[in-house]
């Protein structure tokens, strides 16, 4: 997807090149370049009716057809008019093709008769071939008698795909707005709020077509999955994500195990009869008086004192300097929190 930031983009980002061969042209290619050299067709409306963004399309391997329409001017190399009067008194579904080329590349403007209007699409693949699987089309006529009747044609292969595919936009934003929708709970204003309930909400259609398209063939059922259903089970997978919960876990244990070492570590304490130093895991008892008193260890302390933290044996400390031991031990853990 490609935002329009519009007066809110920020000014230190680096605007899209748009030079090389116009907006809507650079527009469809930075939209369609995960698909480079992939050989796939993309099905287009008629704002990206552009001849030479279907050309730079297929000079990096992806195919397109776009439907033409008429503005205040028909697009370029398209001879509109032309294909309206010779296609004009064509019986209904009859199709024909202007051939020709670009930067040495060849596309076709295949044209169909239809009810009241002749149908026309630029494309860089296919031909006037029945679809296989396409259904017959039906088109209602009312006679001079004022009898309807029905009359069947098949589309062809371009016209078919255009149809099976044009409605995938349309249908995702009816995904995306089915009540009860992210975007229209989640009351704001605030523009960045807006971008960002969008890109939650159609994070959430992705996730539930790639789901029906990817599990579909394990279960079959699944294609009848509506997107409430899907929902739940999203919740709940994200409820009791196994991943999530093992994070937690460890958090967890990791909080028992610090403010384990603040109750028991960080306590003032009494050394006992005898103590000189503390050597590894146990006093040296050889002083020669029963209480001997040392100066306090902390900087700026002249205070004798036989007394230590149990956080750190044998570095004497005094009565007043222990509760600044302590600010100081608190804030350096939560710091490296």
């Amino acid at each position: 997807i490609e935002m329009v930031e519009g007066k809110d983009r920020p000014k230190e980002r680096p605007k899209p090149d748009t030079d090389k061969h116009g907006p809507t042209c650079d527009l469809l290619l930075r939209l369609c370049k995960t698909m480079f050299q992939s050989g796939k067709v993309v099905i287009l409306d008629s704002g990206f009716c552009v001849l030479q963004g279907l050309i730079e399309l297929r000079k990096v391997g992806v195919f397109a057809s776009a439907v033409i329409k008429k503005r205040r001017y028909w697009p370029k190399y398209v001879p509109g008019k032309t294909i309206d009067d010779k296609m004009k008194n064509e019986e209904l579904g009859a199709t024909n093709s202007v051939k020709g080329k670009l930067d040495d590349y060849s596309y076709d403007i295949f044209c169909m008769k239809d009810k009241d209007w002749v149908m026309k699409l630029m494309s860089t693949y296919g031909g006037l071939t029945d679809h296989p699987s396409h259904p017959a089309a039906r088109r209602v006529f009312k006679n001079n008698q004022g009898v309807y009747t029905n009359k069947f044609f098949k589309y062809k292969q371009p016209f078919a795909n255009h149809y099976l595919y044009r409605h995938a936009v349309d249908d995702h934003n009816h995904l995306r707005h089915a009540i009860p929708s992210i975007e229209s709970t989640w009351v704001t204003h605030r523009w960045p709020t807006r971008v960002f309930t969008f890109l939650l909400a159609i994070s959430e259609v992705n996730a539930y077509k790639a789901y029906i398209y990817f599990k579909s063939g394990e279960a079959p059922d699944l294609k009848d999955m509506t997107l409430n259903q899907f929902r739940r089970k999203l919740a709940m997978s994200l409820i009791h994500n196994e991943y999530l919960i093992t994070e937690e876990e460890a958090t967890r244990s990791s909080k028992r195990r610090k403010r384990g070492r603040n109750e028991i570590l960080h306590e003032l304490s009494s050394a006992p009869p005898h103590a000189k130093k503390f050597e590894g895991t146990k006093w040296n008892l050889t002083a020669a008086s029963k209480y001997q008193q040392y100066v306090c260890k902390h900087p700026g302390c002249s205070i004798r004192t036989r007394n230590f933290c149990r956080c750190n044996p044998g570095h004497w400390m005094c009565k007043s300097c222990f509760p600044l031991h302590i600010m100081r031990e608190v804030t350096s853990e939560s710091g490296s929190d």
